[in-house]
C-alpha cells in the first residue's frame, strides 16, 4: 500500500498547501523513492524565497538564484544546518540535489513524473578513472581568445537515458541541473569561471554497458564531434543510461595544453551524475584533475600539478575528486573540490600545495575555455539529432568572444 505524503510550501506570500503531491514508491530500507507532482507555477513564481517542506523527512529553505530566456531557473537553498540544495527547474520539470546531515537526496524526472529519492553513497560505483592519452590529433580551433571565464560544455545522451528520464524535455532539465550543480561545486570552492551548458541532444549511439567503449565512441563520433563545432563546445559529456562497469569514465589531462582538445570528453552513467557528483568528477579529469593520491596513479610527480588531488576526511567528507574506500568511518562525497583555504564541517577541504583540485582547474581554464571559439548571439541547442537548423539559435549571452 502506497503512502500518500503533502509537502507545504512557504513564500513570501505564505503557506500553500498541495501544491507538491508526495506518494511513496517504496517502503523505507535501503533507499526512499517518492512520486512528486509539481505545479509550475510554484516555481516560476515572482517571489525570490520559498519553503519546501516535505513531510517528515527534511524541509529546505531556498532563495532563487538566477533565470534566463530560455526558461531555466535555478533555486539553491539549505535545510537550517548549512547543508546545501540545488533545484533546477527547466521545460516544466524539476532535477536536483539535497543534502540533509548524514543523507543524500535527489530530485529527478521519470517516465512516471518526478522522483524525489534518498540515494545511499556507499553503492555508487567508483569512477573507472582519469584515462591519459597522448592528445596530439587535434589542437584547439583557431580564432579570437576566450578570457577563461566561462567553459562551454555540450551534453549529448543516449535513447535509453532518454526514456529512463521520461523523453527529451526532462532529459534536457536533468543536463541543466547536472551543470547547476558543477557550478556550485565551483562556487563553493573558490574555482573562478563559471560553466554553461551550450547544447543537449540525443545521438544514436545505444548504451554499450561498458564506459571504456562509449568512451571511444563520443571522442570518434563525427555526429557528435559537428554538433560539438556548432554550438561550440570545449567539453562533451555523454549521458549513458547502463554504465555497469563504473559511474564514469573521462580523459586526463596530465599536460595542459591546447593539444587537449581532442580528448576533452567523458562518460557519466544517469544515476550517478547528480547524487554522487560523477557529472562534475569526470569533466576534473579533462580539466586536469586527479583523484585522491591514494587513488591516483599519477601521484605524487606525474599529475597536471603537484597540488592536483582530491582530498577526504574521514568520518565526515569527501571532495568531488576523491574516492571513498581510504575512509574507514565512511566519507560522503560533498560539492567541493579541494582547496586548503575552504571549510566543510569546520574541517580544511585540502592540503596546501598538495591537494587543491580547485587551482588546478583555475589554472587549465584558459586553456580549456580556448578548446573551442564561443559562439556568439546563441542559446543552447536542445533536440533530437540531428541539428537540423543551428543558424536558428537565438538570443544572446554574455562572454563570448566576438
Amino acid at each position: 500500500m502506497l503512502e500518500t505524503l503533502f509537502c507545504w510550501v512557504w513564500s513570501t506570500g505564505g503557506a500553500t498547501p498541495l501544491l507538491w503531491h508526495i506518494e511513496q514508491v517504496r517502503s523505507p530500507g535501503p533507499s526512499e523513492s517518492y512520486y512528486i507532482q509539481i505545479d509550475p507555477q510554484l516555481l516560476e513564481n515572482e517571489s525570490n524565497e520559498m519553503q519546501l517542506d516535505f513531510g517528515d523527512h527534511l524541509t529546505v529553505f531556498f532563495r532563487q538564484s538566477g533565470s534566463n530566456r530560455g526558461g531555466h531557473i535555478l533555486w539553491v537553498g539549505d535545510n537550517g544546518w548549512g547543508e546545501q540544495a540545488i533545484l533546477t527547474f527547466k521545460n516544466g520539470w524539476a532535477s536536483g540535489l539535497i543534502y540533509d546531515r548524514d543523507q543524500v537526496w535527489t530530485l529527478a524526472p521519470d517516465p512516471t513524473g518526478q522522483i524525489l529519492e534518498r540515494v545511499e553513497p556507499g553503492d555508487f560505483l567508483p569512477c573507472a578513472g582519469g584515462i591519459s592519452i597522448d592528445p596530439t590529433v587535434e589542437k584547439a580551433t583557431p580564432g579570437c581568445t576566450d578570457d577563461g571565464s566561462q567553459i562551454d560544455v555540450l551534453v549529448v545522451f543516449t535513447p535509453q537515458v532518454r526514456d529512463a528520464l521520461g523523453g527529451l524535455a526532462q532529459a534536457e532539465a536533468f543536463a541543466q541541473s547536472a551543470v547547476d550543480i558543477t557550478n556550485t561545486a565551483w562556487q563553493n570552492s573558490q574555482i573562478i569561471p563559471t560553466m554553461r551548458l551550450v547544447g543537449a541532444a540525443l545521438v544514436s549511439h545505444n548504451d554499450s554497458g561498458n564506459t571504456g567503449d562509449d568512451l571511444v565512441w563520443v571522442r570518434t563520433s563525427s555526429e557528435v564531434a559537428n554538433l560539438r563545432n556548432s554550438v561550440g563546445a570545449d567539453m562533451t559529456c555523454l549521458l549513458v543510461n547502463d554504465a555497469s562497469d563504473a559511474c564514469g569514465r573521462g580523459y586526463v589531462q596530465n599536460n595542459p595544453s591546447s593539444n587537449f582538445a581532442s580528448s576533452a570528453f567523458q562518460v557519466t552513467a544517469r544515476n550517478c551524475a547528480i547524487g554522487n557528483l560523477s557529472f562534475a568528477h569526470e569533466f576534473g579529469h579533462n580539466q586536469g584533475c586527479e583523484h585522491n593520491p591514494e587513488n591516483s596513479g599519477h601521484w605524487p610527480n606525474a599529475g597536471s600539478f603537484p597540488w592536483a588531488y582530491g582530498h577526504w576526511n574521514n568520518g565526515s567528507y569527501r571532495t568531488v575528486m576523491s574516492y571513498s574506500n581510504p575512509c574507514s568511518s565512511g566519507c560522503t562525497r560533498r560539492p567541493y573540490f579541494s582547496n586548503s583555504q575552504i571549510l566543510f564541517s569546520g574541517l580544511p577541504t585540502g592540503v596546501l600545495d598538495e591537494r587543491e583540485n580547485y587551482r588546478t582547474i583555475n589554472a587549465t581554464a584558459l586553456i580549456v575555455a580556448n578548446f573551442r571559439k564561443s559562439i556568439c548571439n546563441t542559446s543552447a541547442y536542445f533536440g533530437d539529432w540531428p541539428a537540423i537548423n543551428i543558424s536558428q539559435l537565438v538570443s544572446s549571452l554574455a562572454g563570448c568572444c566576438p
